[in-house]
C-alpha cells in the first residue's frame, strides 16, 4: 500500500512538473505577443501624473520620461517590473522631487503620484564676465533651463555673487554652500517675498572665527531697504533666532509701518529690530 502511494505521489509530481514545463514553453511562444497586445500595451496617454504639473514647468515631463522608458522596449501592464521601472524613470527627472506612488490597472492605465520641485530663487551666475540666471529649489538643487527673470519666475528673488558653476546637470545639487544657504533663506521667506518686494539675496563672507567660516546673507528690497538676515537656517550658531522667529519679527515690523509716503532706504538687522 505504501509503495502504491509513493508511486502515485511520484506520478503526481511528474504531472505537475510536466504542466509547469509545458506552461513555460507555451508562454515563451505566446508571451511576447500577449504582452505586446494593444489590450496591455502602455502608451504615453495611458500614464497619468498626479497632481498636474504646476504652471512653472513648461516641459512635457510625461513625454520625456516615456521616451526613456520606451528605449528599454515595449511597455506592458503584464510586465512585473513595470511599476519599479516607471518609478525609477520619473524619480530621475530633474523636476521631480519625490515619487510617492505608482499604481497600474487594467485597462492600460498607470497612475504616478509625485511631488514636484518648486523654485525658490534664481541664481545669478557670473563666469568670465558673462551672466546667467538659473533656478534652484529649497535644497539648492539646480532646475532645468535658463531664465531672463520674466515669465513664471518674474517675482523670484535673485541670489547674487555666485561665480562657481553647478557641479552637475539639472536635478543635482549646485555644489556651492553659498547657493544651498541662499536657497534656505529664500525658502524661509518664500510666502512673504512678494509682499515685502524682495529682489535680491546677497551672501557676505564673514571673517573666520576660530575654525568656523560662516556665510551670512542680506535681503535687498525694491525700496532700497537692506535687511541683515544672518547665516542660513541650517548653519545658524547657538543663540541665533530661528528662521521662523526672524520671519515673525519681519512680519510685525512691516505691519507697523505707515502706508504711503516717501520711502527712505534703511538698513535693518532682523536679529535686532526696533521694539524687539
Amino acid at each position: 500500500m505504501e509503495a502504491g502511494t509513493r508511486v502515485k505521489a511520484g506520478a503526481a509530481v511528474l504531472l505537475v512538473g510536466a504542466f509547469a514545463v509545458g506552461g513555460w514553453m507555451l508562454w515563451r511562444h505566446v508571451g511576447p505577443k500577449v504582452m505586446g497586445s494593444v489590450e496591455y500595451r502602455v502608451d504615453p496617454s495611458d500614464i497619468e501624473l498626479r497632481p498636474d504639473p504646476p504652471q512653472w514647468i513648461e516641459t512635457d515631463i510625461r513625454a520625456e520620461v516615456f521616451q526613456k522608458l520606451r528605449a528599454r522596449g515595449p511597455l506592458s501592464l503584464l510586465d512585473e517590473g513595470l511599476v519599479v521601472d516607471v518609478a525609477e524613470a520619473f524619480a530621475e527627472h530633474p523636476w521631480i522631487a519625490l515619487v510617492e506612488q505608482v499604481h497600474k490597472r487594467h485597462p492600460s492605465r498607470v497612475t504616478v503620484t509625485v511631488e514636484y520641485r518648486r523654485p525658490v530663487c534664481l541664481v545669478e551666475l557670473t563666469v568670465g564676465g558673462r551672466q546667467r540666471l538659473l533656478a534652484v529649489d529649497r535644497l539648492g538643487v539646480l532646475l532645468p533651463g535658463m531664465y531672463d527673470g520674466g515669465g513664471p519666475f518674474a517675482e523670484l528673488p535673485v541670489l547674487v555673487g555666485i561665480d562657481t558653476p553647478p557641479m552637475g546637470p539639472a536635478g543635482h545639487p549646485w555644489g556651492d554652500p553659498r547657493v544651498m544657504g541662499g536657497a534656505e533663506v529664500a525658502a524661509a521667506v518664500a510666502h512673504h517675498a512678494r509682499a515685502w518686494s524682495l529682489v535680491r539675496i546677497v551672501p557676505t563672507p564673514r571673517e573666520p572665527l576660530g575654525a568656523i567660516d560662516r556665510t551670512e546673507y542680506s535681503l535687498l528690497l525694491a525700496d532700497g531697504t537692506r535687511i541683515v538676515w544672518g547665516p542660513a537656517p541650517g548653519d545658524a550658531p547657538p543663540g541665533e533666532p530661528t528662521a521662523e522667529q526672524k520671519v515673525e519679527r519681519l512680519k510685525r515690523f512691516f505691519a507697523q509701518q505707515p502706508a504711503g509716503g516717501d520711502v527712505v532706504p534703511r538698513d535693518l538687522d532682523v536679529r535686532q529690530l526696533p521694539g524687539e
